[in-house]
């Protein structure tokens, strides 16, 4: 690394669904390491947790968790929710 704002990112993610019930219980992992030329090295990992629940055959409607955490940085929660078709 020669210029001082380059990086390197290096990501793992794994993920898995189980079905429960008639729907489907999602879940995933991410955690990248970033190595920065100068300055300190970040690392953050994401956890996800969610539920896909069918409606009919082509729709279907999912509520997900997200955590996220980071290096010398608050940790933070989010939740997302939709309704997903196929065409």
């Amino acid at each position: 690394m020669t210029d001082n704002n380059e990086l390197a990112d290096d990501t793992v993610q794994a993920g898995t669904n189980a079905q429960v019930g008639t729907g489907s219980v999602l879940l995933s992992w991410a955690g990248t390491f970033r190595r920065l030329a100068q300055g300190p090295d970040l690392r953050w990992s994401t956890v996800a947790r969610g539920y896909d629940y069918p409606l009919s055959k082509r729709t279907e409607v999912y509520a997900v968790w997200r955590y996220d955490t980071m290096t010398s940085v608050s940790s933070g929660n989010s939740l997302g929710m939709g309704i997903r078709t196929r065409f």
